[in-house]
């Protein structure tokens, strides 16, 4: 489970957010997509309850106007580490807090700006006790599908790769299958 990244774990930019801007907008996708409850209206604003939220970033990838950043995380210096590093995967575990904090523009530009493939580990969503119904997991998966769409209609042939099982979970598979062969081989 993410923790907080900083004293304050979310930072709320009202003066950035559409619904306070226009209270009539039907902007709510910051409130649907946290599994905290910690988004709440307040009038026609958005109100961050701050005792509730656990900086997981959830909400922030979904905010079309970034009025909700993660405090003492930046996505885009994690995406410029990224393409620096040899291993380009986006995981929970290592080197973010929940995926859900990347919009489908970060890994739009995490693709063409990388020489070798990236990928979104998304192996720990299942287990994830913030995963509730797997809503979670399923809009990190639209917003990396909505991102390879965009790369595709562009013609570009990179694309972010998506992660299921952990590599613990490939190297059992391994194991049994070489344990399987080998009682084929000396049952024989």
């Amino acid at each position: 489970m993410s923790l907080p990244l900083g004293g304050e774990p979310i930072r709320l930019d009202q003066y950035r957010c559409v619904r306070t801007d226009y209270a009539l907008s039907s902007c709510w996708h910051c409130a649907e997509i946290c599994p905290k409850d910690a988004i709440g209206q307040s009038d026609t604003r958005i109100h961050l309850h701050r005792h509730l939220c656990i900086g997981c970033g959830a909400c922030v990838g979904g905010c079309p106007s970034e009025a909700l950043s993660p405090v003492g995380f930046d996505e885009n210096r994690t995406l410029l580490n990224l393409i620096a590093a040899k291993t380009k995967t986006l995981s929970c575990r290592s080197n973010t807090p929940c995926l859900a904090v990347f919009a489908p523009e970060h890994f739009i530009t995490a693709a063409l700006r990388s020489e070798n493939p990236v990928a979104c580990d998304l192996s720990f969503c299942e287990t994830c006790e913030l995963n509730r119904d797997r809503r979670l997991e399923e809009t990190i998966q639209k917003r990396i599908d909505e991102a390879n769409g965009f790369l595709k209609a562009m013609g570009s042939e990179r694309m972010i790769a998506s992660q299921l099982d952990s590599p613990n979970e490939r190297r059992n598979l391994f194991k049994k299958l070489l344990g399987s062969a080998k009682e084929a081989v000396l049952g024989d």
